[in-house]
């Protein structure tokens, strides 16, 4: 499982955690760094 599949599976399971943790505990936990995160989000929110 990438980094991608990862984010979406929290983001399905638990929304409300990218509205409310910050997201560098969140790329932490995922086990991502921050720019790979902000990287993530950006090309998602293209679509």
């Amino acid at each position: 499982m990438d980094s991608l599949d990862r984010y979406l599976n929290l983001v399905k399971a638990y929304p409300e955690i990218i509205e409310n943790i910050p997201l560098k505990h969140v790329a932490t936990y995922l086990g991502i760094t921050d720019s790979s995160l902000r990287r993530i989000r950006r090309e998602l929110s293209r679509h």
